[in-house]
């Protein structure tokens, strides 16, 4: 059977020729001319406008562009015409979006954008370098450098902290230190850990000894194992002011798993001068100390468990401190010291010392408020009570992990409650000649109420974060049952020297430092009295009484302490139902 064909000649396609050849020239005009899209963007008071990501957003298969330090972008090759949205984001600037029609025949120049800085403070003023902190003597960026010769400063570190959020809402700590220590050689050391919140598990990562290479001049730091926190540059190679990278991996040391934080970092206030001059005082050593208290943070995290590196975002804290001081642990000197950011813009830090077992000064110099303006008061009549204590398995060392902080001043009154997000975010570290047990390193929430100033300013009720660094443990801690009125009290004391006489303090006049030279200490209350008759501890050092309450006692506030010979316990706030 004879098949039919259909047959097409020359003939029959000339009349479509013109046609075809018309589609095709549009086509590669189209491809080539067509739908380009460039434009400049630019960062509000910077000289250079490097790295500025812009998007459309509703164009699949465009990838982003980054501005060069002239602010110029693009192009963006053969964009369908129509309606388009283009994004323009940076680190630690207001994100802008721009509607634009575009056309068949290009190519386009989009009008200029600028992006607002999220910064506090006047950032003519600040974001720039060299940057000399007002009163003090440091200077950014050279300060950000290590500091030489290692028989002045045998102690530096730099060191951060992050509150982050993933693409799903899941949310981590993290932290990490940079260390130059004369207790190894080679003489520098990492450390750093991420909290994962919901599942409450902390990956921590130790690397010690290692070797570090730093500059003078500016932060620029990276390990024989190429972790790394630098100051970012621009296209030409210069630093960008006050941005960051941080890149850090290892091994977990309980989980083997890979732990990764790879991070950029912008600081949104300029650095505070702990103490308001920078110089602070730590045990019989000195230090020179400041912080960036508001970093904006986005990257990558991985955790053990992971398949892949989740995109992350949120905020941290960057401290420097070098000096000749003692060091935790090593020493025999401990702390509690928090970094806190609050919602309205504010941030704190505090922190108490302990050497030999005794409270000592303030490991910050006072208590640093830092305003939403920039503007810093540091506050001493501050008091950190410690109100839960909890006890790390591995190790049996004793960390509170909620805490009472106040200001009483004439100028301020602080009420903050601390309270650890989940207990066990313990360092483990293996005891030797830096460390001789782990230390506490986490997350915690935070509420309460700042008072205004004199002379104008009512109370502000605040929420926020703080992370805290316990290298403080506790041994001799009083516990207190609830107290009602006219009914009686449990006093508990353990951890005390064992068989030692052991006496129940009480205050109803507050914190307070009081000297009682026939037991060698100071006790942290204002005007105590003794109550209840002195016990001897038993072998392990714990001791209880059971006391009346006074039926007039309802509805006051008092403060309790224990005391051995050399020896204090915690303070215990109680208010009588």
């Amino acid at each position: 059977m004879r098949k039919n064909r259909i047959t097409f000649s020359i003939r029959t396609l000339l009349p479509c020729q013109p046609i075809l050849a018309c589609a095709i020239v549009l086509l590669l005009t189209f491809v080539a001319y067509g739908g380009s899209v460039n434009g400049r963007c630019f960062l509000e008071d910077r000289p250079c406008h490097y790295g500025i990501k812009v998007e459309i957003v509703d164009a699949l298969f465009h990838g982003a562009k980054y501005t060069d330090c002239s602010g110029y972008y693009g192009p963006f090759i053969a964009v369908a015409p129509g309606e388009h949205t283009f994004r323009f984001s940076r680190l630690g600037y207001e994100t802008v979006t721009l509607d634009y029609k575009v056309p068949i025949i290009g190519p386009v120049t989009l009008p200029d954008i600028t992006l607002p800085s999220k910064g506090f403070g006047d950032p003519p003023l600040w974001e720039q370098y060299p940057y000399y902190v007002p009163g003090s003597d440091f200077e950014i960026c050279e300060d950000d450098g290590i500091h030489p010769p290692t028989a002045t400063y045998p102690i530096e570190w730099w060191y951060g902290n992050f509150c982050l959020t993933d693409e799903d809402g899941k949310e981590y700590g993290a932290f990490a230190s940079f260390f130059k220590s004369p207790f190894v050689t080679p003489p520098h050391l990492l450390l750093f850990s991420i909290s994962d919140l919901e599942n409450e598990v902390e990956y921590s990562v130790p690397e010690y000894p290692l070797t570090l290479d730093a500059s003078e001049h500016h932060l620029d730091l990276e390990t024989a194992f190429l972790d790394q926190w630098y100051n970012k540059k621009c296209g030409s190679g210069n630093l960008i002011p006050f941005e960051h990278h941080l890149y850090v991996t290892g091994v977990d040391v309980d989980e083997l798993g890979i732990v990764t934080l790879d991070l950029d970092m912008k600081s949104l206030k300029p650095p505070m001068p702990v103490s308001g001059d920078g110089h602070v005082q730590i045990g019989d050593g000195f230090s020179y100390y400041y912080s960036y208290t508001h970093f904006e943070v986005e990257g990558e995290i991985h955790v053990p468990g992971d398949l892949l590196s989740k995109d992350v975002h949120g905020y941290g804290w960057f401290d420097h401190q070098w000096g000749d001081f003692p060091v935790p642990m090593s020493d025999d000197i401990g702390w509690e010291w928090f970094s806190i950011q609050l919602d309205n813009n504010r941030e704190i830090m505090v922190g108490d010392t302990w050497v030999d077992g005794v409270l000592d000064e303030s490991y910050s110099g006072g208590l640093n408020l830092y305003n939403a303006d920039c503007s810093l008061e540091v506050l001493q009549d501050y008091t950190i009570t410690p109100l839960r204590f909890w006890t790390d398995a591995g190790s049996g060392q004793t960390f509170a992990v909620e805490w009472r902080i106040e200001v009483e001043e004439p100028t301020r009154k602080i009420a903050l409650n601390v309270k650890a997000v989940f207990e066990d975010q313990v360092m483990e570290l293996t005891p030797g000649p830096i460390f001789n047990g782990c230390f506490w390193e986490g997350l915690c929430e935070v509420n309460g109420t700042i008072g205004g100033k004199a002379g104008g300013g009512g109370i502000v009720t605040v929420r926020g974060t703080a992370n805290a660094e316990l290298t403080h443990s506790w041994s001799f801690i009083l516990d207190v049952g609830d107290l009602v009125a006219g009914g009686s009290g449990v006093f508990d004391v353990t951890g005390g020297n064992a068989n030692t006489t052991t006496y129940l303090a009480c205050s109803i006049d507050g914190h307070g430092e009081t000297s009682v030279p026939s037991l060698n200490l100071t006790l942290g209350l204002n005007a105590p009295f003794q109550i209840g008759a002195a016990k001897q501890t038993d072998g392990q050092g714990d001791a209880s009484w059971t006391l009346n309450v006074p039926p007039a006692a309802a509805g006051m506030n008092v403060w309790f302490q224990s005391a051995q010979f050399e020896n204090v316990s915690n303070v215990v706030i109680s208010t009588i139902d």
